[in-house]
């Protein structure tokens, strides 16, 4: 009897170390729990900088985004309709924080993709990641702009790199595979990239499997409900200055512009660069000098204005506020519009205003401003609303021509209908009637960059955060 147990237990042992053997090895997944199938996903997410999800989009949703045009590396490949799965999200513009459930189909309907690297050209596997996917146009579907292309970055449970083609780094992939034969990478191979053809491989389980990028080997996951976190893009992200000082700052943000707005080589659109940081960093050296919030918010504001492009702007919180109610909180009693031949004419005559006192009648004709002919006036005149065509930035020109400071004076010809030339002196009244009796266009003032700024390449958003960012400094030295 001793001698049956003594076999038995040698038995066991011998069981014990072949298995222990078969334990998985560097490139091999752990395989967390294959008896439940994933059927919810949710999660939550944080970001610094909310212009996105708070200033543009009808209502905000995550999808089971499909990621074949990462597998084959085409950014222009459009993600099918018919495999959108859209998810419940909420944000609280408070916290700058949100959640999201996502119930997964039965059967999915996206792409197949052969990545197990064997030679055989077999099915695949579908390959997702739940990413932002919003409602843009208000529709019964959320289709982002264009149906979206390529793959996810912004809010996604993937990570990606930003410097080096969006290339995934991390998170989080959702995997289906139809049987038990497929296979799918468990590491990134020596080349730091996923899906090429250095990648090890491991056997999937039937089903869903969640697919965890951040441990080597990866991990697949397969339990009912799980938690996938969504990422903030480190390019989109609020990039924080405020523990360095003035030059340090402005030195930072310069740089970062210069070299990631999308427009920096283009003639007209971009400034030119050296002579504006020529130009602005003695101003920025002496408002750190002389310890003033209010000089370094005018020549931030000043490097904003060397733009042609409205989404660039600054938020200057109260030193913007104040700069423009002074430049604004006055007014001649008069608006004015230029016409496609070039003629400028009074569209408005404020009631009691100075230019009517003066004898001017809507309709008149302006010739002149301050001396100079009223074509150059406007084209001299600073606007506080940044454009990006010609023909908004020359509006707004026009509009600002006549703004000023309560007590300005300005010398000011025209011509009533079927009248004769006459010179006349207004002086600004506080009065903003004239301001605000242009036909009605969207006006974008001054106000917060990440209110007003949305689809932009990354490149552009970061560089425009930057220049938002800069401004909140000012109340921190």
């Amino acid at each position: 009897m001793k001698i049956k147990i003594f076999r038995l237990l040698s038995y066991l042992i011998l069981v014990s170390l072949v298995l222990a053997g078969c334990a998985p090895k560097n490139d091999e997944p752990v395989i967390v729990n294959n008896e439940n199938q994933p059927a919810l996903l949710q999660g939550t997410f944080q970001v610094t900088n909310d212009f996105v999800l708070t200033g543009y989009y009808v209502e905000n949703a995550v999808a089971l985004t499909d990621m074949h045009a990462f597998v084959i590396r085409d950014e222009e490949w459009e993600i099918p309709v018919e495999s959108q799965v859209l998810g419940f999200m909420t944000f609280d513009p408070e916290s700058l924080s949100g959640t999201y459930e996502l119930n997964l189909p039965a059967l999915p309907r996206g792409e197949f993709s052969d990545v197990d690297n064997d030679d055989v050209e077999e099915q695949g596997v579908q390959i997702f990641a739940v990413g932002y996917s919003p409602n843009l146009y208000g529709g019964p579907f959320s289709e982002g702009d264009d149906r979206s292309r390529g793959w996810p970055s912004y809010l996604a449970s993937i990570k990606t790199d930003t410097e080096n083609n969006d290339e995934v780094i991390g998170g989080k992939l959702v995997v289906w595979a139809a049987d038990a034969n497929q296979q799918f990478p468990s590491g990134f191979g020596a080349d730091g990239l996923l899906f090429t053809a250095d990648d090890p491989v491991a056997a999937l389980p039937t089903g869903y499997t969640i697919v965890d990028l951040d441990t080597s080997p990866f991990a697949f996951v397969q339990e009912p409900t799980l938690e996938l976190a969504l990422y903030e893009p480190a390019d989109v992200a609020i990039k924080d200055f405020s523990a360095m000082t003035y030059t340090q700052s402005f030195d930072a943000m310069f740089e970062a512009v210069r070299k990631e707005y999308a427009f920096t080589d283009i003639e007209g659109k971009a400034p030119e660069w050296d002579a504006l940081y020529a130009e602005l960093r003695p101003r920025v050296a002496q408002a750190e000098t002389e310890k003033d919030p209010n000089a370094f918010y005018l020549a931030l504001r000043d490097f904003t204005r060397a733009f042609r492009d409205g989404h660039v702007g600054l938020g200057g919180g109260d030193y913007a506020n104040e700069d423009f109610t002074n430049a604004t909180s006055g007014g001649y009693g008069v608006a004015i519009r230029e016409l496609d031949d070039g003629r400028v004419l009074a569209i408005f005559i404020l009631e009691s205003g100075p230019a009517q006192a003066a004898g001017m009648l809507v309709g008149a004709e302006i010739l002149e401003f301050n001396g100079q002919p009223i074509s150059d006036a406007i084209s001299a005149a600073q606007s506080y609303s940044l454009q990006s065509s010609d023909f908004s930035i020359r509006y707004q020109q026009a509009r600002y021509l006549l703004a000023a400071q309560i007590g300005a004076e300005a010398a000011v010809t025209f011509v009533n209908p079927g009248g004769a030339p006459q010179t006349v002196t207004l002086t600004a009244i506080a009065e903003r009637q004239s301001f605000c009796a242009h036909p009605c266009i969207m006006v974008l003032i001054v106000r917060p960059l990440t209110r007003w700024m949305q689809k932009l390449s990354p490149s552009v958003t970061t560089a425009l955060a930057i220049s938002a960012l800069i401004a909140t400094l000012m109340t921190s030295h």
